[in-house]
């Protein structure tokens, strides 16, 4: 006798929303998770700070330039977190929250 299989288009889906389920609380996923997480607020952290001892130099080369041009002089600014982390520290301290941008790494941490 043969057996009859049971394809609803609906066990499909149930299926991959138990797979999406079950790896975003895998152990791993967490534990990368966080690390990623933790190197950015300590990314971000470096940037702001370093924004205070080097914002005046570097405002003048990021001021009005699009991020795709700061890429390409690369060791034109004095921050110590590169180019990346003087835009983000001007955009963050600048044009966005000024001083309160700090409390971004408490909630990030």
């Amino acid at each position: 006798m043969v057996k009859k299989t049971n394809t609803k288009p609906g066990a499909a889906k149930v299926g991959k929303i138990a797979l999406i389920r079950d790896f975003l609380r895998s152990e791993r996923t967490r534990f990368i998770s966080g690390l990623v997480l933790s190197i950015l607020t300590v990314y971000i952290g470096l940037s702001l700070i370093s924004f205070f001892f080097t914002g005046a130099a570097d405002q003048s080369k990021i001021e009005n330039v699009p991020l795709s041009d700061l890429v390409i002089n690369r060791g034109s600014v004095e921050n110590w977190t590169g180019v990346r982390g003087a835009y983000l520290s001007d955009l963050l301290l600048n044009r966005c929250f000024g001083i309160s941008s700090f409390f971004i790494l408490f909630f990030l941490g």
